[in-house]
């Protein structure tokens, strides 16, 4: 089923072993949608611009993520990269 997002509209994320609680923030249809989300040790603050093309439309997706348990995750996702290369 289907719902209409609207800025009251929220949802769990589970994004790598992290979970987020994130609820909509600005939402202007055809132009862009913003959401923010608070995880443990982090909030994060994610949008996306909608740029209508000749083609149809290209996506502008920007994301910032602060507070200790970004640090922690980031440092560990560069351990797991090197031991991979």
């Amino acid at each position: 089923m289907h719902r209409a997002m609207t800025l009251r509209h929220s949802w769990p994320r589970q994004m790598y072993v992290l979970y987020f609680e994130s609820r909509v923030h600005e939402f202007v249809p055809n132009s862009r949608i913003v959401w923010f989300g608070n995880g443990t040790g982090m909030n994060a603050y994610h949008t996306f611009l909608l740029i209508r093309t000749d083609e149809g439309c290209r996506i502008v997706t920007e994301e910032v993520v602060k507070g200790p348990g970004a640090v922690e995750f980031q440092t560990e996702a560069a351990e797991r990269d090197a031991r991979r290369a």
